[in-house]
């Protein structure tokens, strides 16, 4: 008799393993349902947090303003720099691309510590237009992230809206970026 449980109580060797088999795949497939079912809630999850603004943790209009109007003529000399290597199109406190010399690389990052510019800056050149990013506050990915900073640019932006710390009216609202004019040529962004 216990020749026969082992056996697959009494069924022929062959059912029992295609019993097994189909055990196996049923049990597979329950748990890539849970799985998808899984990721499916914590999305929701994320989407519904972003959308009202709960993981939201970058600096408010306001303090950006003070730190731009305490440091205004820091923040001009910063594009000044950047428009005597323009050739450089970003340049953060961990990299540059392409790469700068220490020395020069050095005096940026010294100016970012003044400014507050935990991500560096973006330089955007088309033409006669330019725009560049002064990064404050990044979170994310690339691919799926968010950035508020201040913006210089030769040309007006758009969208404009009257204040980016609402960031879920501003998810409704806008297409990926917005600006707040704060002084001539100057404004703040942010990005998602």
């Amino acid at each position: 008799m216990n020749d026969m449980a082992e056996k697959g109580a009494g069924l022929p060797p062959t059912r029992a393993s295609r019993v097994i088999r189909a055990l196996k795949v049923i049990a597979t497939v329950i748990a890539s349902l849970c799985a998808v079912a899984a990721v499916i809630v914590v999305g929701v999850v994320v989407g519904i947090g972003a959308l009202s603004g709960y993981f939201s943790h970058h600096a408010n209009d306001a303090e950006l303003m003070r730190i731009f109007a305490q440091h205004e003529a820091t923040f001009n000399r910063l594009v000044a720099m950047s428009d005597s290597d323009s050739a450089f199109v970003r340049i953060a406190p961990k990299f540059s691309q392409p790469d700068m010399p220490t020395d020069r690389w050095n005096r940026y990052r010294a100016v970012f510590d003044t400014l507050h510019l935990g991500g560096g800056l973006s330089r955007y050149t088309a033409g006669d237009t330019v725009f560049v990013s002064l990064l404050a506050w990044c979170e994310g990915f690339v691919s799926a992230g968010s950035c508020k900073g201040y913006g210089f640019s030769t040309v007006p932006r758009a969208p404009l809206a009257p204040t980016l710390d609402d960031s879920s009216a501003l998810l409704r609202s806008f297409h990926g970026i917005a600006y707040r004019a704060i002084a001539p040529r100057w404004y703040l962004f942010y990005h998602w």
